[in-house]
C-alpha cells in the first residue's frame, strides 16, 4: 500500500483509494482481496479508471472487453469469495491479454499490422 511517506506517482489519477489499488504489489493486492478489505468490484474499476485515462496516449491495451462484462465478472469473484470459494492468490485480479497469445473473441495480431483483422477462435 501507500504510505504517507512513499513517493505518490501523480501519473495515477483517481482517488486515494484508487492510487493504492493500482499502485499495490501482487502480494498485498491479493491480501486485501482475499481478507475481503477491497472488494474484486473495486479493484475491476480502479484498473479500469486507470486504462481509460491513460491508454490513449499510451496504446498499452490494444482490445478491451465490454465494462460491464468484466464488472459483472468481478461480481462473481465477489460472491465466490462470500461464499467461501477462494480461486488462488490472484482470484479477482484484473489481467491483461497481450495480443501474442490467442484468447477467443480478442485481437491476436502477434503484435503486426499484417494480422490487425485476425480475432482469436479459441484460447
Amino acid at each position: 500500500m501507500v504510505h504517507a511517506a512513499d513517493p505518490v506517482d501523480e501519473s495515477v489519477s483517481g482517488a486515494p483509494e484508487n492510487r493504492e489499488l493500482v499502485m499495490a504489489d501482487a502480494v498485498t493486492l491479493s491480501g486485501l482481496i482475499r481478507r475481503r478489505e477491497v472488494s474484486c468490484v473495486e479493484v475491476m474499476d480502479s484498473y479500469l479508471d486507470q486504462i481509460e485515462v491513460h491508454n490513449p496516449a499510451v496504446n498499452a491495451i490494444v482490445a478491451l472487453r465490454d465494462r460491464e462484462a468484466l464488472t459483472a465478472e468481478a461480481r462473481e469473484r465477489d460472491s465466490q469469495l462470500a461464499s467461501g470459494q477462494y480461486l488462488g492468490w490472484m482470484h479477482g485480479f484484473p489481467h491483461a491479454v497481450k495480443d501474442l497469445s490467442a484468447a477467443k473473441g480478442l485481437p491476436f495480431t502477434s503484435g503486426s499490422p499484417m494480422f490487425a483483422d485476425r480475432i482469436a477462435e479459441e484460447d
